[in-house]
C-alpha cells in the first residue's frame, strides 16, 4: 500500500511540477490556474512527506521487531560516531534560552567554546530560527543587535545586512560582511535559505586574517544541516507572510543497517501571495547531505541543493536628488509602489565535499571543495523622489540572463604539540575562490516611464502597462567580471596555562579582478594585487566561565566596481587595507551568556558623487572611522524567562579626504545605534504554553555623502505564541507569530521601505 501511494503520488507531483515550470516560464498564470497550482503542489508535497514518515516509521519497527530487542549489537543501534556537527545541534536551544557556547570554525581555525575566542561571536541557532517563523537572514537579523538590515527579502531575497557599518555586496564588489557557508567563501552569492542551516554565527570585526580578502565588519558563516545520530523526520505545514502556504519536510539520521552511513534531506514549499499586494512568492528548495564514516579517524562529507526563487510585483527601490530638502514619510509598504509586472527570479544550485582525516595522533587534515552556479533575470523599478511632497520619477531597469559560478576549496593541516612549556594547535594551509559573472550583450536596460511629478507617494501608486521596449533581450552570454582570491594562511594558538592563550598568525592573501565591456568584450579595468595580513590576539581566562581578551587584526579590502549607471561604469578601484583594535569581555553567569566589546576599526572610503549634471561617478577618497561598543545577552536570566539581544553605539566618520566637506561626515545609510530585545516566556499556568515578544530600534541614518537627508530613526514591536503538545504520541509545536503590531510605516534605508504587520502561523510535528 505504501509503495501504490508513493508511485501514485510522484506520477501526481511530476505532472503538476512541469505545468508550475511552464507557468513560471511565461511569468503569468490566471487566477485559477494559480489556486489549481498552489493546492495541488501542497497536496503532492504533503503526500510525499506523509509516505516518507511512514516508510521510515514502518522500517524503525520492523528493525526492533526483527528478532527482538538483544538481536543487535549495541554498536548497530547506537547512534553513528559522533561528528563536531552533532555536537552543533543540541547547542542553543530553546531550552537553554538559545545561549549557544560552541562556534563551528573561525575562518581555517576548527571548532572551539565561544569564550575561547577572542573575537565577538554570536550564534542564531536551528530553533530560534524556527521559533521566529523565518527564513531569510533579513528576516532573522531584527533579534541581531549586530546585524542591520539593508535590503529587503521581498526585493532581491538576498542576504544583504550591515555590521558595524560595512554592508554585504553582490557580484564580487567591495564588502563590508564576508559571507561563507560552512567555511566555504560564496562570493557574491548572497541568497540563503535558512530552513536547511543548522545555525548561522555571526563574526564581528576585520576578518582578512582569517579569509584572505577582506570584511572590516565581520563575517557570517551559514552552518549546513548535517545528519543526526538518531532517526529525525518532522513535517512543518503554515502560511507566512499573511497568507503564502507553507510546506517543510526534514529528514535524517543513520542509514539502516549501515552505521557508518548518515543522511539528511530538506525540502521546502512554499506559494501564494505576500504582505504586498499584487504580489507572489513560488520559492522551493531541496538539499541532501550525507556523512561516510571511513574509519574511526576519517570523515567524508557530501552536500548538495537546488533552489529556485520567482517573486512577482516587486517591491520597489527608492532614491532621492539632492534639491529634495528631506526624506517625505514613508509611505504604507502593503501597497505595491512598482508595477505588477515586475519580478525577480533566481535559481542556484551547488555542491560541495570535505574530507577529514586525523593522519596521526598529533596531525590532521581538512580538505574541502564547493561549486555553485546562479542564474537571475528581473525587471525591477526605482522611484526617485523630486520634491519633499512625494513626487517621484520611475526608472525601469530590466536584465535577464545573468549567470554567476563559483568555486572554492581549502587544504588546511593542524597539527598539536608543546614547545618549552606550552601547548600548540598550528593550522597551515591555502585557500581560494574563483568567481565568474556572466550577461547578456544588452544586461541592463533602463526607461523612465515616470516624469518628475508625474506622481506621489500621498496620492497612491499608478500602474501602466509593460513598455515594448523590455519585450526583447539579446541572450547572448559575455564575460562581465572575473574574481579571483587565493590565500596562504599559517595560524598558532598557544596556551601558555590554563588562564593564558595567545592567537598569532599571517596570511598572504592575493586579490584579483578583471572587468570587460559585454557589448566588446574588451576588458575595461583589472588589477592583480597580493599583501601580507597579520592578526594578534591575548585571551586571559581568570576562571572557566569569564574571559577577555584584546585583538589586533589587519585587512586587505577588495576594490569596488563602479556600477553601470556611473560614468566609470565597470572599473575597479584599487584595493585598500583596513585595521582594527577589539577589546573584549565574555561571561557565562548562571544560564547566561554576556559579552562586551570595544572596536576601532578603519577602511578607505569608496562612494557615489554626484556631478550636478545628472551623472554619478564611483570615487575612493578618505578615511571610514567606526569606533563604538558591542553588548549581547543570551540564555535564562530567570527560572521561564529567556532574553536574547543587545546594544550596538558606535561613531562612524570619514577622515583624511581631500574634498574637505566629507569631513566627518557619516558615511550614508550607517545608523549610529541599534537596540534590539527578544524575549520569551513560559506561562506557568498551562504546560507547553509560550509567550514571545520583540523589540527593534535602528537609530537615523543619511541618504546622501554630506549628510543633508536625514532618515528617521525607527522602531517596530513583535508578539507571538508559542505551544507545545504531544497528540497520539505525536510530538506537535503550535506557532503564532505577529510582526511589527502597530503596523509601523518606516524606512528600512534610503532605499528601500521596512516591511508591514506580517502574521506566520505553523504547526509542526515530530515523528
Amino acid at each position: 500500500m505504501i509503495a501504490v501511494v508513493t508511485a501514485s503520488t510522484t506520477r501526481v507531483c511530476s505532472h503538476e511540477s512541469s505545468r508550475g515550470e511552464n507557468m513560471a516560464e511565461k511569468h503569468r498564470t490566471s487566477r485559477s490556474d494559480a489556486e489549481f497550482l498552489r493546492f495541488a503542489r501542497f497536496a503532492c508535497v504533503a503526500a510525499s512527506f506523509a509516505s516518507v514518515t511512514t516508510i521510515a516509521r514502518a522500517e524503525s519497527r520492523r528493525a526492533q521487531d526483527a528478532d527482538g530487542p538483544t538481536s543487535l549489537p549495541p554498536i548497530d543501534v547506537a547512534a553513528p560516531v559522533r561528528t563536531p556537527d552533532q555536537a552543533l545541534q543540541s547547542d542553543g536551544s530553546a531550552a537553554d534560552g538559545y545561549a549557544a557556547s560552541l562556534i563551528s570554525g573561525v575562518g581555517p581555525f576548527t571548532q572551539r567554546r565561544i569564550l575561547d575566542t577572542p573575537l565577538n561571536v554570536s550564534v542564531l541557532s536551528r530553533e530560534l530560527v524556527d521559533n521566529l517563523q523565518v527564513y531569510t537572514l533579513t528576516d532573522l537579523a531584527k533579534v541581531s543587535p549586530f546585524l542591520q538590515n539593508y535590503v529587503p527579502a521581498s526585493y532581491t531575497d538576498s542576504a544583504s545586512v550591515t555590521i558595524r557599518g560595512f554592508g554585504t555586496a553582490s557580484f564580487g564588489s567591495s564588502s563590508g560582511v564576508m559571507q561563507t557557508q560552512d567555511g566555504f567563501k560564496t562570493l557574491g552569492s548572497n541568497v540563503q535559505d535558512l530552513e536547511d542551516k543548522e545555525r548561522v554565527e555571526v563574526v564581528t570585526g576585520v576578518t582578512g586574517f582569517l579569509n584572505g580578502q577582506n570584511a572590516p565588519g565581520g563575517m557570517i558563516n551559514f552552518v549546513q544541516k548535517r545528519p543526526t545520530a538518531t532517526p529525525l523526520a518532522n513535517v512543518t505545514l503554515g502560511a507566512f507572510n499573511n497568507s503564502s502556504g507553507y510546506v517543510h519536510g526534514d529528514f535524517g539520521g543513520p542509514v539502516p543497517g549501515h552505521p557508518e552511513l548518515g543522511y539528511r534531506v530538506n525540502i521546502v514549499e512554499q506559494y501564494g501571495p505576500t504582505q504586498i499586494s499584487d504580489q507572489t512568492i513560488n520559492r522551493q528548495l531541496v538539499t541532501a547531505a550525507l556523512d561516510v564514516h571511513l574509519g574511526p579517524d576519517a570523515l567524508w562529507q557530501i552536500e548538495a541543493g537546488y533552489r529556485n526563487n520567482l517573486i512577482h510585483a516587486l517591491e520597489a527601490s527608492w532614491g532621492a536628488y539632492y534639491d529634495t530638502p528631506n526624506y517625505p514619510g514613508a509611505p504604507d509598504s502593503s501597497r505595491d509602489w512598482s508595477q505588477k509586472w515586475t519580478y525577480n527570479h533566481k535559481q542556484i544550485a551547488h555542491a560541495d565535499t570535505t574530507l577529514a582525516v586525523k593522519l596521526a595522533p598529533f596531525l590532521g587534515s581538512r580538505t574541502g571543495f564547493r561549486f555553485a552556479d546562479q542564474q537571475s533575470s528581473f525587471l525591477a523599478t526605482e522611484n526617485d523622489f523630486v520634491s519633499a511632497d512625494g513626487a517621484y520619477d520611475q526608472t525601469v531597469w530590466a536584465s535577464d540572463g545573468f549567470h554567476t559560478s563559483s568555486m572554492s576549496a581549502y587544504q588546511y593541516l593542524d597539527a598539536k604539540f608543546d614547545s618549552f612549556g606550552a601547548a600548540h594547535t598550528l593550522t597551515v594551509g591555502v585557500n581560494g575562490v574563483s568567481q565568474n559573472f556572466t550577461v547578456p550583450r544588452n544586461w541592463w536596460s533602463e526607461d523612465t516611464p515616470y516624469y518628475p511629478g508625474a506622481s506621489s507617494v500621498f496620492a497612491g501608486p499608478v500602474y501602466i502597462a509593460k513598455p515594448a521596449y523590455f519585450n526583447s533581450v539579446d541572450a547572448s552570454a559575455q564575460l562581465r567580471q572575473t574574481t579571483q582570491n587565493f590565500n596562504l594562511f599559517i595560524g598558532d594558538q598557544i596556551d601558555i596555562t590554563q588562564y593564558l592563550t595567545i592567537m598569532a598568525g599571517v596570511t598572504q592573501a592575493t586579490v584579483k579582478q578583471y572587468t570587460y565591456n559585454p557589448q566588446t568584450n574588451a576588458r575595461q579595468s583589472a588589477y592583480d594585487r597580493s599583501a601580507w595580513v597579520p592578526a594578534a590576539s591575548i585571551l586571559v581566562k581568570p576562571t572557566d566561565w569569564l574571559s577577555t581578551y584584546f585583538s589586533y587584526l589587519e585587512g586587505l579590502d577588495q576594490g569596488q566596481i563602479a556600477p553601470n549607471n556611473a560614468t566609470n561604469a565597470g572599473v575597479v578601484l584599487p584595493p585598500t587595507r583596513s585595521s582594527s583594535y577589539e577589546a573584549g569581555v565574555k561571561a557565562k553567569l548562571g544560564g547566561a551568556l554576556l559579552t562586551f566589546n570595544y572596536f576601532d576599526t578603519e577602511r578607505g572610503y569608496a562612494f557615489t558623487r554626484f556631478n550636478g549634471d545628472g551623472t554619478r561617478t564611483l570615487v575612493q577618497d578618505g578615511r571610514e572611522r567606526h569606533n563604538g561598543v558591542e553588548l549581547g545577552v543570551s540564555g535564562k536570566i530567570l527560572e521561564g524567562l529567556t532574553l536574547l539581544g543587545g546594544v550596538t553605539i558606535f561613531d562612524p566618520r570619514v577622515s583624511n579626504a581631500t574634498n574637505a566637506q566629507l569631513e566627518g561626515k557619516r558615511p550614508w545609510d550607517v545608523a549610529n545605534h541599534m537596540v534590539k530585545f527578544y524575549a520569551e516566556y513560559d506561562l506557568p499556568w498551562l504546560a507547553g504554553l509560550t509567550m514571545t515578544g520583540g523589540v527593534n530600534h535602528v537609530g537615523n541614518f543619511y541618504s546622501d555623502i554630506y549628510n543633508t537627508l536625514k532618515v528617521p530613526a525607527y522602531t517596530t514591536f513583535d508578539l507571538g505564541l508559542r505551544y507545545q503538545t504531544v497528540l497520539a504520541g505525536t510530538p506537535l509545536i503550535f506557532r503564532v507569530n505577529v510582526n511589527n503590531v502597530a503596523d509601523t510605516h518606516y524606512w528600512l534605508t534610503d532605499s528601500y521601505l521596512g516591511a508591514s504587520r506580517t502574521a506566520a502561523f505553523s504547526v509542526a510535528a515530530k515523528f
